[in-house]
């Protein structure tokens, strides 16, 4: 699972509905089709995947603390002393050019999320996506991370970009060697 299909549904959507406050009509509620809901659901575990990698990555972890906006000791006693995290997704979604990141033969997308700890701003994001195919089901197509704190600011920000990525090479075992294995 990875996050293009996520944005292909955010971009079907973000336009008005016929029935929306913005024409007059009322609000009707948004059915998804099942293909839409394992999307949108499939985007948790590939985010969170995509994120524990550059956690565990030296030095990236400690960039990505360093630019984030970490909230005041007030809110974390308020919440007796528990951090909570908070996502959301889906802002400034739109497709890219292939060419814009060099990766032919694939549809991109761009799409923004914002992270918040207790309901403080912290992080605001802009991830380039393309489906997960080989080689890059590790990264859940997420080729490209722009961050950077929530007020802006040029001196911190984080760019990262894949800019290479291949299948593994499968060696094959004989198979005298796998009918002597126990």
């Amino acid at each position: 699972m990875g996050l293009d299909q996520t944005a292909v549904v955010f971009l079907k959507y973000q336009t008005p509905r016929p029935g929306s406050p913005g024409d007059g009509g009322t609000t009707k509620p948004l059915v998804l089709s099942e293909r839409e809901e394992r999307a949108m659901l499939g985007m948790v575990p590939a985010f969170v995947t995509f994120f524990q990698a550059v956690q565990s990555t030296p030095g990236l972890s400690e960039i990505l603390w360093d630019i984030s906006e970490m909230p005041s000791v007030w809110p974390i006693v308020k919440h007796g002393g528990k951090i909570s995290p908070g996502f959301n997704f889906g802002e400034d979604v739109g497709e890219l050019p292939p060419t814009s990141w060099t990766v032919p033969g694939r549809q991109l997308y761009h799409m923004g999320l914002a992270v918040s700890l207790n309901d403080q701003p912290t992080l605001r994001a802009t991830l380039v996506v393309t489906s997960p195919r080989p080689p890059l089901l590790n990264t859940a197509g997420i080729i490209g991370i722009l961050a950077r704190p929530p007020a802006g600011g040029p001196d911190k920000r984080l760019d990262i970009q894949i800019l290479a990525a291949h299948r593994a090479r499968v060696t094959a075992l004989p198979v005298a060697a796998i009918l002597a294995s126990p």
